[in-house]
């Protein structure tokens, strides 16, 4: 399967911080909600059998990557042996697939999250 980089947020497949997503004060209450976490998880599922799949959210990245993809050369000459910027991954495409890998981690722990609240 697909690694995860360090994009410097956290794993993909961990929540991070201090602080529990459901733990703000009208947030969390709506959590208590067995009606409203249903309907949560239905929207997440009927989410990610459409606009948010894999396959949709990797395409849209390849879309995304195609209208930036003449400026990495731009951007590496300006910025790529200075510490802390440039590509972490080799070149534009590592940076690429660094992303989808990233992306499709933490979509799998948000699937199996979501399905546990």
């Amino acid at each position: 399967g697909p690694t995860a980089p360090d994009f410097g947020c956290g794993q993909p497949d961990e929540l991070s911080g201090s602080v529990p997503p459901f733990s703000f004060a009208w947030w969390g209450q709506m959590q208590h909600d067995p009606a409203y976490r249903l309907r949560y998880q239905a929207r997440w599922t009927e989410l990610r059998g459409s606009v948010l799949s894999n396959s949709n959210v990797l395409a849209e990245i390849d879309a995304l990557a195609g209208q930036i993809a003449s400026a990495y050369p731009r951007e590496d000459e300006r910025w790529g042996s200075t510490e802390g910027y440039g590509s972490r991954y080799g070149d534009f495409a590592g940076e690429i697939t660094a992303l989808k890998g990233w992306l499709e981690i933490r979509l799998a722990f948000l699937d199996q999250f979501i399905a546990g609240f």
